[in-house]
């Protein structure tokens, strides 16, 4: 399937989910207002630390290895049984810690222990959340992409429902819970999907448990347990230190500009979710990988600058229409915020290419010292440029990991002069 399939499908989920985004957005805005927004993306990326921490890792080896191993159903169901025992069992000791550090965690993420109960339904939604992951990344590794995009449509109206509902119904309580309770709706939507559909049933998705397999998804680990931690974490640090420098409403206009950016960027990660590391692991040589690399990259920065200069000559329209008036001064904001995200979409294909090649200390070294130089030019460069040394940082901070990047698969994309047509071992 070629990229404009993929990015077909992709445009049909996320263009409800860009249209649902700004009816939630809205709600957030009117309801939550800047501070209620920026407490809800610290309890949102807690959720994406400890979530991505445990399922990312297997939900990546699941694309991969059913990729290759496509045609032996017998290895498939090993594969996915192993795999989802894996992350529960993580994800049930996470969540039991979770659940005893709620007090304290509340204390450190909303300033306030007294939104304890909003962590311990984050705990439960861990376990579904994990499960949810291994599901997804079967049908994404078995290339089935309308299935996968069902899915992510069906979500996205659920996940509106629920959000914008709790919010509505009960201000920032409802606004905290409902960010947690989607995490564990998500497993409902995939379940059904992959059930019906035919592809997986109960039996492999709680299959036998096989120590090889096990260890081949364990070595997917250290890459994407960097990945997973690092970059919500990242921005955990990041609003915290804006928070306290500026206060909770500046920190609100930072999280409605990380918001706006999410919902355009969406369409491209979802569509080279749905289309590149299947495929690219599946070539056999390194010349057709690099061929594909490069062009990849091409269409995702034409794709992204596009859409960030759209966004930027519209800005003052698309807050009012998006959010309210109260969030006009974030548009100081956008002109880093969206050239980092043009960096961003072209690292996103070579940092899946060092994953399909397992490439872990060159994967690292991007992933930890990307969100590591966000954090650290954040605090650097606060007290000269203020709220705007958060999307400045985050803008460097993908220049350096491109050429990090670069420098790693230099072979793979023909910089290099070494030989680079061999077949895969």
């Amino acid at each position: 399937m070629a990229l404009w399939a993929a990015l077909r499908w992709a445009g049909i989920s996320t263009a409800l989910r860009i249209v649902l985004g700004f009816f939630s957005a809205k709600v957030s805005a009117v309801y939550l207002g800047p501070a209620g927004m920026a407490l809800v993306g610290q309890v949102n990326n807690f959720l994406q630390v400890a979530t991505g921490a445990i399922a990312n890792g297997a939900s990546t080896a699941i694309v991969n290895l059913t990729a290759v191993h496509g045609s032996d159903s017998e290895h498939l169901g090993r594969l996915w049984g192993t795999a989802m025992r894996l992350v529960l069992g993580m994800a049930a000791v996470a969540a039991v810690l979770t659940a005893v550090a709620a007090v304290p965690l509340s204390a450190w993420l909303l300033l306030t222990g007294s939104y304890w109960p909003v962590l311990v339904v984050a705990a439960v939604a861990m376990l579904m959340a994990v499960a949810d992951n291994v599901i997804l990344g079967a049908m994404n590794g078995l290339k089935r992409v309308r299935l996968v995009a069902s899915a992510g449509i069906a979500s996205t109206i659920v996940e509106f429902c629920v959000f914008a509902g709790f919010t509505y119904l009960f201000g920032l309580w409802g606004g905290l819970l409902g960010i947690v309770t989607i995490y564990g709706t998500k497993l409902a939507v995939s379940s059904t999907v992959a059930l019906r559909s035919g592809l997986l049933s109960p039996r492999t998705l709680i299959g036998h448990f096989d120590r090889g397999i096990a260890r081949e998804i364990a070595h997917f680990y250290p890459m994407l347990l960097a990945q997973s931690i690092a970059l919500p974490f990242g921005q955990i640090l990041v609003r915290n230190a804006m928070i306290r420098g500026f206060g909770l409403e500046q920190a609100g206009y930072l999280q409605a500009t990380w918001r706006l950016s999410d919902m355009y960027v969406g369409v491209l990660t979802t569509a080279l979710g749905l289309y590149f590391m299947a495929h690219f692991a599946a070539l056999p040589t390194e010349r057709e990988r690099g061929i594909m690399l490069r062009r990849t990259i091409a269409q995702m920065f034409v794709f992204t600058a596009a859409a960030a200069i759209g966004i930027y000559l519209l800005r003052d329209q698309i807050i009012r229409v998006v959010l309210t008036r109260r969030f006009a001064p974030m548009a100081a904001l956008l002109p880093f915020q969206l050239l980092g995200d043009v960096f961003k979409m072209v690292d996103y294909p070579l940092q899946m290419a060092l994953v399909s090649q397992r490439r872990v200390r060159a994967y690292i070294v991007q992933a930890v010292g990307g969100p590591a130089s966000y954090v650290v030019l954040s605090y650097v460069w606060r007290p000269v440029l203020g709220l705007q040394a958060a999307p400045a940082a985050y803008a460097a901070s993908y220049v350096l990991a491109l050429v990090v990047l670069v420098i790693a698969l230099r072979t793979t994309l023909g910089i290099s002069s070494r030989k680079a047509d061999a077949p895969r071992p």
